[in-house]
């Protein structure tokens, strides 16, 4: 999620570009890259540094159903009316399909029958579901769903960052909890 940097690491990795032969791996949605942004930007220097460029297209319908049948390790015939459901859902992006089938799931819209030893789904239900395009807000919702303690958590970690020990977030819940009382 380049499309999403600050400058100053984007600035980074254009100098690691320029300078070293290390092989930088990043991904984007190109979609969400504005020209005129600082990314927009790095991309059209880049380009002019022999930087090579791997476009991953949306999954079709065949990759969704193959996504979808191993997620419920079922059979891609039985689980093609859902998997087609998924795809129109989320238009093929990868990461919103697997959010997607979680909040299906989430919300009691596919679920595990232990006596069938199957999942089952409603599709008329799916197919009614109102979902948002923008991925943040299918992320918001979720965090919504959550109650205020596993909100305040997430909130305390948000703080700490994207890597911390788990000692880290215990003590400062501490002082949560203390300065909450």
């Amino acid at each position: 999620d380049l499309q999403w940097a600050d400058e100053a690491s984007l600035r980074l990795m254009h100098n690691l570009v320029k300078q070293s032969s290390a092989l930088i791996v990043g991904s984007y949605r190109e979609d969400e890259v504005p020209p005129d942004s600082a990314f927009g930007k790095l991309l059209i220097e880049v380009n002019a540094l022999n930087v090579f460029q791997i476009r991953v297209p949306p999954l079709d319908l065949s990759a969704v159903n193959i996504l979808v049948s191993y997620a419920l390790r079922m059979s891609q015939r039985l689980i093609r009316p859902l998997a087609d459901a998924v795809l129109k859902k989320t238009n093929g992006n990868t990461f919103y399909a697997v959010q997607f089938i979680v909040s299906l799931h989430d919300e009691g819209l596919l679920s595990y029958h232990n006596e069938h030893k199957r999942w089952r789904w409603d599709l008329d239900k799916i197919h009614a579901k109102k979902i948002s395009d923008d991925l943040a807000d299918l992320l918001k919702a979720k965090i919504e769903c959550l109650d205020a303690d596993a909100r305040d958590v997430l909130t305390l970690a948000a703080g700490v960052g994207s890597i911390f020990r788990e000692s880290t977030l215990q003590i400062l819940l501490s002082i949560h909890l203390i300065e909450s009382e």
